[in-house]
């Protein structure tokens, strides 16, 4: 697959186990576990045991998801998080567990110390499309010149793994700014594995038959009121068929992250893995 580094929807690359971070930690973290039976069985027990997650932005909808697909895993969650400057007010709270949140202003030296001591972390992020990296906001101070950095740059620096769902920023800029760290990371807008499947179908056909269903329409079917916001809604009309893929609620999305997650964590780094080699290895 060559040298390349550039992510797709289906592509994913494989992650860096170690930290080179010579900070010292002035404080000792206490992970939040779970004693209930994980639920993505598809994976070793211990693999899960062993890793601690971060969830950012996990005052969202997506965030307290994938929380919640945690809490029914082995794995260990990291008690803080990262948002905005005005959720840092009052611990978020999720499945009876604490989440502290620490506005941008810190985040790189508090995930610095966490990371020299528990380098076997990997950050999942699902912050709104202006926090990945298009969020510095720079200031002129007696000729010294701060910024908040991008969540994004912060994981580069502190040369942290970290899977990324996001539909906004600079693509290009952030893909380059993970290759020019030698970070590996996976970065994608669609984390439903079902979704994926369906959508790595549609290629394959268009690929294999260019020609089969020209001259057919595409239309847009009815969405409920409450789901309109999501972006799981395809519809291919061809007449006498149809392929439909409708998503509600966002449990598959949580779901198909932690999957991501411990597959990465399973890997070493040699290859260059493909959604689709999470979805045919593990069974789902």
């Amino acid at each position: 697959m060559g040298n390349t580094r550039y992510f797709t929807i289906y592509s994913l690359l494989p992650i860096l186990g170690r930290s080179t971070l010579g900070a010292t930690c002035s404080h000792r973290l206490t992970p939040i576990s779970s004693n209930k039976p994980h639920s993505i069985s598809s994976f070793d027990g211990c693999i899960a045991c062993f890793l601690l997650l971060q969830v950012n932005n996990c005052s969202g909808k997506m965030g307290k998801a994938v929380l919640k697909v945690v809490d029914s895993t082995d794995l260990m969650l990291n008690p803080l998080s990262f948002g905005c400057a005005k959720e840092v007010a009052k611990p978020i709270e999720v499945c009876g567990k604490e989440i502290k949140v620490h506005g941008p202003s810190n985040r790189g030296s508090i995930l610095a110390l966490v990371f020299r001591e528990y380098l076997k972390m990997i950050v999942v992020d699902y912050s709104v499309p202006d926090a990945v990296n298009d969020n510095s906001i720079k200031f002129l101070l007696v000729n010294i010149s701060f910024y908040y950095e991008g969540n994004a740059e912060v994981y580069c620096n502190v040369k942290a793994p970290f899977v990324m769902r996001t539909t906004g920023g600079d693509r290009d800029w952030l893909y380059k700014i993970v290759e020019d760290s030698n970070l590996y990371a996976i970065i994608f807008p669609q984390m439903g594995k079902q979704v994926v499947a369906f959508l790595a179908t549609m290629e394959i056909m268009a690929k294999q038959f260019p020609g089969a269903f020209s001259g057919y329409s595409l239309k847009m079917v009815g969405v409920p009121e409450e789901y309109l916001s999501g972006h799981a809604f395809h519809l291919y009309h061809l007449v006498s068929f149809e392929f439909q893929q409708n998503v509600y609620g966002k449990s598959i999305y949580a779901e198909g992250t932690v999957v991501a997650v411990l597959f990465l964590a399973k890997r070493k780094m040699v290859n260059l893995y493909s959604q689709i080699h999470i979805m045919s290895e593990c069974n789902v």
